[in-house]
């Protein structure tokens, strides 16, 4: 008994020696790590990237600088000082980030998906919660089958359905500000639960009836995954934005199985044209390959949270910009009485007749233009790549750089008075027409090349029917005392400040 002893006192002491060389071990390796980040910092941080940008902190790189106010405001700044293209880093060099507004060089990064395939990097913000959609980091043929598998989701026989479906909510958004006539209402609340509800509705016959239930824990997880999209830092830096990416992720499981389980579905002769079903009858023509349970959940991510909060933004500014300009408004009211059918609730409209709304189409690429639903959109570099700018110079990028290029391009003098809110611009046959809109290097609101918003068109339509629904019935004016404030993560609305306006009877 007494060897036992002794032999068990002896094994503790080895294995607190042990544990003692281990944990030195663990401090050396940590230090060696450290090292390693710095010197990769440095190395990054004096990369000849060919562009200016601003001078980079030893440790937290230019983090200071974005932490001081919104995102977009902060690169508008950039863009003053620095010009057209301009290089910024993150903590520790581990990711540098290029932002540009150049023509040639955004016309390349949509063109040549070879070099630029992907939006991010697996780990890192847009890719850690997003799905793996056509909005997320999935690419060569496997993006291509995705592509061609929801195209026919967007086809004249699918968005004639839409258009009903739209309608019958819209009955519902006017009846929900109806009740408001006489006091203030956040529209932008309203226009953002509008739209989620009717993403459920056309996307996969789900009722959620957020309009009267602002909480829906599906809304509520899809604005906190769109909050962490916007990092582009690893996990361990990220904190709180990184617990609401993961929880909005975690929120969205059990809604999103059940949505696959058709147990929030509507009757089937309902429900015969909405997204979920083509999806899972989706066979790809060129291979007989069909949509796995898995990519189609990540496809429901992806048209949950891309397909209700861009519209609700671009409808809000649109409101918002009609309010302010009673001679476009008039216009925009005189062109849909025009189109109304008796037949139909006011300010309703069917599928056939939305192609006859020409101005109400120009407010809203104005609209667009002013306050675009993604200001930048992302690209990765998967190789070391020198592009030439519009000014003769040469960007040069490292393997794995990030590169945001701006969905709105024009150089001073492109467009007459750029802070005017002018539809006409849009009019070929104006005077106050102004070619540079219709350059697709410069104004791309929906993304370009290959990776152009596959729902463009039913966005368009969605929004022409929700300002003409709301304008025909009712007058808003702002509330001086709580004007918009601009917010962007991914995309641009007022956020935190809501739209709110009075609402009374349209005179």
């Amino acid at each position: 008994m007494f060897f036992l002893a002794r032999l068990f006192l002896q094994v503790l002491k080895l294995f607190k020696h042990f544990h003692c060389i281990l944990l030195l071990w663990l401090v050396v390796l940590l230090l060696i790590a450290a090292g390693f980040f710095l010197i990769r910092a440095q190395l990054r941080y004096r990369y000849n990237f060919g562009v200016p940008g601003p001078a980079p902190h030893f440790l937290t790189g230019n983090s200071a600088e974005f932490a001081s106010a919104p995102r977009h405001i902060v690169v508008a700044e950039m863009h003053k000082k620095f010009g057209s293209t301009f290089v910024t880093h993150i903590p520790l060099g581990l990711v540098s980030i290029v932002f540009t507004r150049d023509p040639v060089i955004s016309h390349y990064l949509v063109k040549n998906m070879e070099d630029f395939p992907t939006r991010n990097r697996t780990g890192f913000g847009f890719a850690q919660f997003m799905p793996l959609g056509l909005l997320g980091d999935i690419q060569g043929e496997q993006w291509r089958f995705h592509r061609r598998a929801l195209s026919p989701l967007f086809s004249d026989r699918y968005l004639r359905w839409y258009t009903q479906a739209v309608n019958e909510e819209l009955e519902g958004l006017q009846s929900y500000i109806q009740k408001k006539v006489g006091s203030f209402v956040d529209i932008h609340n309203a226009l953002t639960l509008f739209t989620f509800d009717v993403i459920g509705r056309v996307g996969f016959a789900a009722r959620f009836k957020a309009l009267g239930n602002p909480n829906h824990p599906m809304l509520r997880g899809s604005n906190d995954m769109l909050a962490s999209v916007v990092s582009t830092r690893p996990q361990f830096l990220q904190g709180e934005v990184y617990t609401k990416g993961k929880a909005g992720r975690d929120g969205f499981d059990p809604i999103v199985n059940a949505i696959l389980d058709r147990k929030d579905a509507l009757e089937d002769d309902e429900a015969k044209l909405n997204m979920l079903r083509a999806m899972q009858e989706a066979v790809d023509p060129q291979t007989g390959k069909k949509l796995s349970r898995d990519e189609i959940r990540d496809e429901i991510v992806t048209l949950l949270g891309a397909g209700h909060e861009t519209t609700a933004n671009t409808a809000t500014w649109a409101l918002y910009l009609l309010s302010r300009n009673p001679e476009v408004l008039a216009k925009v009211r005189k062109e849909a009485d025009s189109l109304q059918d008796a037949s139909l609730g006011k300010g309703l409209f069917e599928f056939d007749q939305l192609p006859s709304f020409a101005y109400l189409k120009q407010v809203v690429f104005e609209t667009l233009r002013l306050y675009p639903t993604v200001p930048m959109f992302p690209r990765l570099a998967v190789r070391p790549i020198e592009l030439k700018m519009q000014d003769g110079g040469t960007l040069s990028l490292p393997k794995n750089t990030m590169i945001f290029a701006e969905s709105n391009e024009f150089a001073p003098g492109d467009i007459r008075d750029p802070e005017v809110f002018r539809p006409e611009r849009f009019d070929p046959a104006s005077p106050l027409y102004d070619a540079a809109v219709d350059d697709k290097t410069k104004f791309m609101p929906f993304g370009g090349g290959g990776r152009v918003c596959l729902g463009q068109r039913f966005a368009e339509m969605e929004a022409v029917q929700m300002v003409a629904a709301v304008v025909s019935q009712f007058d808003l004016v702002p509330d001086p005392a709580r004007p918009p404030v601009e917010y962007c993560d991914v995309t641009l609305g007022p956020k935190e400040s809501g739209l709110w306006m009075k609402v009374t009877e349209r005179k």
